[in-house]
């Protein structure tokens, strides 16, 4: 059953949507804009989602161009992360997946701890010399109060039960100078406004939460934490999410080219090449369309940059 209160700002007055022909529905807060989709994935059919599609096989996830953008972006996060934070650290990754991220990290001298949810991806990301991965709740792992300097959720925050109950463990779990770095897909963004089912980032057979920027910002709020920075601009999710929200807009099949990049099908020679024209003609105005929407505020993401509050 869905809670009575909303999980972002506690009040109880909601907007259902139905998601086309299915079963289910977003249910909105009419104060804070945060959705919950209802009724939540079955826990067995979620987990049976993290399986090798979609981490991918010999934990190579995409194609080997998209791989290499992938790279390339976890190496500029750490390389932010390592700005945030003072010499080598300690971090945490809440759903560390294939753990490329803290591979980065390690190689900057950090000591890098990761939980994961998928049995699968821990194992992947344990093979990484210097990671220390735990397949437990957060709440189990044998972890000390204020004995990080930082943590990260990456486009994880979407996927919890209790987000709120995370964030104050997490909160309890930093040092009084930490910093948490997240990022979420954007309910308030341009591209899902003008996209509605379409959004590519809104994927309820993953995400249990979609969040509006005061949803966010109340949320971590009551969970112990003052936002220092914030962005919706992301090179690596706002214009792909409008692009392959548009493809899904005009295609036969929503989410076809996303499947190609990861390898997942293969359409056959006519119906991929016909997605690639389509994808090659749209690419530029996708790209313009995401700076657009994040110089004003309404980019596909909530990336942010918080720290405890004074205790």
């Amino acid at each position: 059953m869905p809670a009575t209160t909303c999980i972002a700002c506690g009040t109880g007055e909601f907007g259902i949507t139905r998601l086309d022909d299915t079963h289910q529905s977003l249910r909105t807060c009419k104060h804070c804009g945060t959705s919950e989709t209802c009724p939540k994935p079955d826990p067995a059919n979620l987990e049976a989602h993290y399986s090798e599609n979609y981490y991918g096989t010999d934990n190579v996830k995409f194609v080997p161009i998209v791989e290499a953008f992938v790279g390339w972006m976890n190496r500029k996060r750490a390389a932010r992360v390592h700005t945030l934070v003072a010499g080598r650290t300690r971090i945490l990754e809440v759903g560390c997946g294939r753990g490329l991220l803290l591979h980065q990290l390690a190689q900057l001298g950090h000591d890098c701890h990761g939980t994961e949810r998928s049995a699968l991806a821990a194992r992947r990301a344990s093979q990484t010399q210097g990671l220390h991965i735990y397949t437990q709740p957060l709440e189990e792992c044998p972890f000390d109060g204020h004995s990080f300097d930082a943590a990260i959720l990456w486009h994880v925050l979407e996927h919890l039960d209790d987000p709120q109950k995370t964030l104050a463990l997490i909160a309890r779990l930093l040092k009084p100078k930490g910093v948490v770095y997240l990022e979420v897909p954007n309910l308030a963004s341009l591209q899902s406004r003008t996209s509605g089912k379409n959004w590519f980032h809104l994927d309820p057979e993953h995400h249990l939460y979609h969040f509006s920027p005061v949803g966010l910002h109340r949320l971590l709020e009551t969970s112990g934490f003052q936002i220092e920075q914030r962005s919706t601009l992301s090179l690596e999710q706002g214009p792909y999410g409008v692009l392959q929200s548009w493809l899904n807009a005009i295609g036969r099949e929503k989410g076809t080219l996303y499947r190609i990049l990861k390898r997942e099908s293969f359409p056959g020679l006519m119906a991929t090449f016909r997605e690639f024209a389509m994808a090659a003609g749209l690419v530029l105005p996708a790209l313009l369309f995401a700076l657009m929407e994040a110089a004003i505020g309404r980019g596909g993401v909530l990336r942010v940059v918080a720290r405890p509050s004074a205790r």
